[in-house]
C-alpha cells in the first residue's frame, strides 16, 4: 500500500513537471505559455457571499435590538443588551483581504476584490443637473442627450464619483481594474478613472480604471447548483418526511439565490445586494424579464434616436427617460442562465457600460 501511494505521488510530480514542445518554444521566445482568444478575470463569489451574509446579519441585529430594548424596563438589562450589540458588530467586521496595497505614506493595507467593489462609489448623493428635458433621473438618457461625443465637465465629474453605482460584481470584475493614481487625471476623452471614497485606505494612492478591453469573468470555485422546482408532497409521503425534504430544498435554494444575488445585483451604499433568499432572486429575475420585454417592444427611444434630424425644431421633446433602452438586464439574465447550465459567461459586450 505504501509503495502504491509513493508511486502515485511520483507520477503526479512527473506529470506536473512535463511541458509540451509548444510551451518550451514560447518560453524561449519570451511569450506566455498559453494563448487564448479572451482575457479572464476571477470573480471571488464566495467571499462576496460571506460579506453579504455578515452585513445582512448585522442589519437584522440592528433592527431587532431596538425592539428588545423597548420591551425591557430594567436599566441593567438594557445596559447588558447594548454591550452584546457592540460585540455583535465587532464580530461582523469585514476581515482583511488577500491583496497588499501601499498608500502614499508607504503603509501596507490588505484588501480584497469585494472591498474595492463595496467602495466603488465616492459620492452616492451625486446627481446630474436638470437641463429641462427630465433626463437627469436616468444617467444613460442624460449621457445620450448631453454628453455623447461632447466633453461635458458635469458628466465627467458625475462619472468619477458615481459612475459605477449600478455595476454588478461580475461587471465590475470584467471592466474595472485598480491601478496606481496617475499624476493627473485626464480632462478630455472618455471617462476612464473612478474615485474611491475619502475614507478608503488607498483613495489617494490608487484609482479604479476602465479596462481598455473587457475581460471574461470566471467564478473562482463552483457556484451552487440550481435547486430545481419546489418539491411536491407525494400521495403516500408523510408530513414529517415532506417537511424535512422541503426544508432541505429551501436551504439549498436560498444559498443559490444569495450567491447569484451577490454577483448579479448591484450593492447599494450600505453594501446590501437586497437579495437574501431564493424568492427574492426569483422576483429580481422577473424584473429582468419585464425590462427585456420593454427593450423588445418599446420603440419610442429607437424612433427618437433614428429620426431625421433635419426636420427637428425647437419643440423637440425626448421620450420618458425611464424607458431609455438598457441592455444590462438582458445580459444579467443570460449570465444567470449560463451559470446554472455550464458555468460559462456569455460573450456579450455591455455597450452601455463603456460609454464616455
Amino acid at each position: 500500500m505504501q509503495n502504491f501511494f509513493l508511486q502515485k505521488v511520483l507520477n503526479r510530480l512527473n506529470a506536473l513537471a512535463e511541458i509540451t514542445d509548444t510551451q518550451a518554444a514560447m518560453l524561449l521566445l519570451g511569450f506566455k505559455s498559453f494563448q487564448c482568444s479572451h482575457r479572464f478575470a476571477f470573480c471571488f463569489h464566495r467571499q462576496a457571499l460571506e460579506t453579504q451574509t455578515r452585513l445582512h446579519s448585522l442589519k437584522q441585529n440592528e433592527e431587532v435590538l431596538p425592539q428588545q430594548l423597548s420591551s425591557s424596563d430594567d436599566e441593567e438589562d438594557v445596559e447588558t443588551k447594548s454591550t452584546s450589540s457592540e460585540e455583535t458588530q465587532n464580530d461582523c467586521v469585514i476581515p482583511g483581504g488577500s491583496m497588499i496595497y501601499r498608500d502614499l505614506d508607504g503603509v501596507a493595507v490588505a484588501l480584497s476584490q469585494h472591498h474595492h467593489y463595496l467602495n466603488r462609489v465616492r459620492d452616492w448623493d451625486a446627481k446630474l443637473p436638470d437641463r429641462g428635458d427630465d433626463t437627469h433621473t436616468n444617467d444613460l438618457a442624460w449621457w445620450y442627450m448631453h454628453a455623447r461625443d461632447i466633453n461635458d465637465p458635469e458628466w465627467r465629474s458625475y462619472q468619477r464619483v458615481k459612475g459605477l453605482h449600478d455595476f454588478t460584481l461580475t461587471e465590475y470584475v470584467r471592466h474595472i481594474e485598480v491601478v496606481e493614481m496617475p499624476k493627473s487625471l485626464p480632462t478630455w476623452g472618455p471617462v476612464l478613472y473612478y474615485l474611491f471614497p475619502r475614507d478608503y485606505p488607498i483613495c489617494d494612492s490608487h484609482v479604479q480604471k476602465l479596462r481598455g478591453k473587457h475581460h471574461v469573468s470566471v467564478l473562482s470555485g463552483r457556484p451552487p447548483r440550481h435547486p430545481g422546482n419546489n418539491p411536491k408532497q407525494g400521495e403516500k409521503e408523510s408530513d414529517r418526511s415532506y417537511t424535512k425534504r422541503l426544508l432541505q430544498w429551501k436551504l439549498k435554494a436560498d444559498v443559490y439565490g444569495r450567491t447569484l444575488g451577490s454577483i448579479l445585483s448591484p450593492w447599494d451604499r450600505h453594501g446590501d445586494c437586497r437579495i437574501h433568499s431564493y424568492e427574492e432572486f426569483e422576483q429580481h429575475g422577473r424584473g429582468w424579464d419585464l425590462s427585456l420585454e420593454q427593450l423588445k417592444t418599446n420603440r419610442e427611444w429607437r424612433l427618437f434616436i433614428c429620426r431625421d434630424r433635419e426636420m427637428d425644431n425647437d419643440n423637440i421633446v425626448p421620450p420618458v427617460s425611464g424607458k431609455f433602452p438598457d441592455p444590462r438586464p438582458a445580459s444579467r439574465k443570460l449570465h444567470a442562465h449560463n451559470l446554472g447550465v455550464n458555468l460559462r459567461v456569455p460573450n456579450t459586450s455591455l455597450l452601455a457600460l463603456i460609454y464616455d
